[in-house]
C-alpha cells in the first residue's frame, strides 16, 4: 500500500499578471482555478505583499507600494518582474 500526498503541478504558462507596468492594481488571471500563493518582494528582497489567489480572476490592490521594480513569486516556483509606475 502506498500513501502520500499528491502534488499538483500548476501550469504557470496560463497564469497572467497584468497590467505591467501597473499603477493601482494588478489582475491575476488563473484560468485553471488553482490555489496560488502570491508573494511580492521589493528590490531588496523584503516581502511587501502576500495573498492567496483562489479565483479565476483576482484584483490585487497595490496603491500602498512605491514606484519601482518588484519580484512576483507564485507558489515559490515561478518568478516574474512587476513594475509600478504612477
Amino acid at each position: 500500500m502506498l500513501t502520500g500526498i499528491k502534488e499538483e503541478k500548476i501550469d504557470f504558462e496560463t497564469v497572467t499578471i497584468d497590467p505591467n507596468p501597473a499603477e493601482h492594481f494588478i489582475k491575476i488571471n488563473n484560468p485553471e482555478n488553482e490555489i496560488i500563493q502570491l508573494t511580492i518582494y521589493d528590490i531588496m528582497g523584503k516581502k511587501v505583499l502576500e495573498n492567496e489567489i483562489v479565483n479565476q480572476t483576482e484584483i490585487i490592490h497595490i496603491e500602498h507600494l512605491n514606484n519601482g521594480v518588484y519580484m512576483v513569486d507564485l507558489n515559490k516556483s515561478f518568478k516574474s518582474k512587476l513594475i509600478i509606475n504612477r
